[in-house]
């Protein structure tokens, strides 16, 4: 057996090893709980999340090829659960890069294809490992949608386990101070220059494991999804024509996408960011990296509301677009709406009292003749 995965490396030649990243996260006094993060299955050497680790994986150690090719087809049946969930932006990750992990690959021998048992979705149809490598290799969409509908029926343990872990880790908040053995990995555009090494990087919440490790994007999916990215605090998740699908349908989402109970989650997060001080636990730092970027989802949203504001002012347009034609007689009329459009800014990020309090128009002018009074007034005694 040894004789023949030998040849079978030998026949497909990948660009480089696959490597998990391996670590563990050190405990400080405040945490409840130390999570490990070395995902690197002891028993296969893939991702651990993808097998089931040493309770769930059947693999024994293969060529650094055949683990390729057996990690890319695990991340195509892990995409698609996880595509139906709330962790949907995950599930759309694991299916891009189970491309990029056989980039430059020559095709699966047979000898592959039979390692392929060892990722069985348990779905009582044969061919599922098949639609996953018309994916991979050729990038059917037709292949994927025909699989997600197989999988519906799949029992494997590993993927059922996923199916907890995923959905879990994407609706909790930060305040309920939990991490998840997760892992993020790059982006296409980031992909094609950082090191293989680095495809698969241990990381402790959802928010961390949908975007790419480098540039902090989240990709779209590749296939129609319909949860997306939940609230950074509240986890409010809006499917179209229904309400907040996080908190049961408790009432549509505001502009900075929070329902009623979101928003309750949000000012408690609030209150706890007042009492910390200063972060020093993981789950204190995950709460502010949480906060920091609600508030500039709420900056977004506020600025949105002004642009749909001077949008719907017809003089506005019309001023815009006689400067665009030239008319620089206009300046004017410009400046007054300008003014105009400071008036509204202020209306919508301070509302109608705190825009009166931080109004830029002076209320009480010194006369030239106050002025001279303190001139001709002498030093205190």
């Amino acid at each position: 057996m040894n004789r023949k995965r030998a040849t079978s490396a030998q026949v497909v030649e990948a660009s480089a090893a696959l490597v998990v990243h391996a670590g563990v996260a050190e405990p400080s006094a405040g945490d409840r709980v130390a999570v490990e993060t070395d995902i690197a299955c002891t028993l296969c050497g893939g991702p651990a999340p993808l097998c089931g680790g040493v309770r769930r994986c059947t693999c024994p150690r293969v060529s650094e090829v055949a683990l390729r090719w057996l990690t890319a087809i695990r991340c195509v049946y892990a995409g698609l659960m996880l595509t139906r969930t709330p962790a949907a932006l995950w599930g759309g990750a694991l299916l891009r890069v189970a491309r990029r992990i056989v980039a430059g690959a020559l095709a699966p021998t047979p000898a592959i294809l039979r390692l392929a048992e060892h990722a069985d979705p348990r779905c009582g149809i044969e061919g599922s490992a098949h639609l996953a490598l018309a994916y991979v290799t050729q990038g059917d969409v037709a292949a994927l949608e025909e699989l997600s509908q197989v999988l519906r029926m799949a029992r494997a343990p590993w993927l059922r386990d996923l199916w907890d872990l995923g959905p879990r880790a994407a609706l909790s908040t930060p305040i309920d101070s939990e991490r998840f053995g997760l892992f993020a990995v790059p982006c296409d555009a980031c992909g094609s220059v950082a090191p293989l090494e680095e495809l698969f990087v241990p990381v402790s919440t959802y928010d961390a494991a949908i975007r790419c490790p480098l540039c902090l994007a989240v990709s779209a999916h590749p296939l129609r999804v319909l949860w997306g990215e939940p609230h950074p605090v509240g986890r409010c998740i809006a499917v179209t024509g229904e309400g907040c699908t996080t908190h049961e349908g408790r009432g549509e989402l505001d502009a900075e996408g929070l329902c009623a109970e979101g928003r309750r989650v949000f000012d408690r997060g609030l209150v706890l960011l007042k009492q910390m001080g200063r972060a020093t636990t993981p789950y204190e730092v995950d709460l502010v990296d949480a906060m920091v970027r609600a508030r500039r989802r709420q900056t977004d949203a506020q600025m949105e509301e002004l642009a749909r504001t001077l949008a719907a002012d017809p003089n506005i347009a019309a001023q815009v677009e006689a400067l665009e034609r030239g008319d620089l007689g206009l300046l004017d009329s410009v400046a007054e709406a300008g003014r105009t459009a400071m008036d509204a800014l202020r209306d919508v990020v301070f509302g109608k009292r705190g825009a009166r309090a931080v109004s830029t128009t002076p209320t009480a002018r010194t006369t030239g003749k106050a002025r001279s009074k303190r001139r001709r007034k002498g030093p205190a005694a």
